[in-house]
């Protein structure tokens, strides 16, 4: 046999996980995810799938967003960014390369009723409070049950 220097030695092939390894390695959903993804389906049976901000309509997959309205997600306490009075569908175009429209989202809103007034006041007065994996845990019942309620 000849001698092999470590360079020329053949790599062993890698055993593929089974599908049963597989699954045991995935993490879990965090816990905010779990409530967006509630938080989306509720949205979508009371509003629909067509976009609040634009003409465009039946929504689907990737060009399917929750628009953050009228105030963009980053500016908003969390238990605000999970409140379902801050949320609507929303196409890609809209959400990502418009910003949000959140200036026709308001006017929108307004010719509903809604009191943006009283939305700004509420999420000014949660923000600087933590809210960490107790509170997601309370929230996610509750979203389910709402759900449910609805289907």
């Amino acid at each position: 046999m000849q001698n092999m220097s470590p360079k020329t030695r053949i790599a062993k092939k890698k055993k593929k996980m089974s599908s049963e390894a597989s699954k045991r390695k995935k993490k879990p959903i965090p816990l905010p995810k779990q409530l967006e993804a509630l938080q989306k389906q509720i949205c979508l049976k009371m509003y629909g799938n067509d976009c609040y901000t634009c003409e465009a309509k039946n929504l689907q997959g990737k060009n399917c967003h929750l628009g953050h309205v009228p105030w963009p997600r980053s500016i908003l306490a969390t238990p605000c960014k999970y409140d379902l009075r801050f949320v609507r569908p929303q196409c890609m175009v809209c959400n990502v390369h418009h910003g949000g429209m959140g200036g026709a989202a308001a006017l929108r809103m307004q010719s509903e009723g809604v009191d943006l007034d009283a939305l700004w006041q509420e999420n000014e007065s949660l923000k600087g409070i933590t809210y960490g994996d107790k509170w997601f845990k309370e929230q996610i019942p509750l979203y389910e049950a709402k759900l449910a309620l609805m289907k």
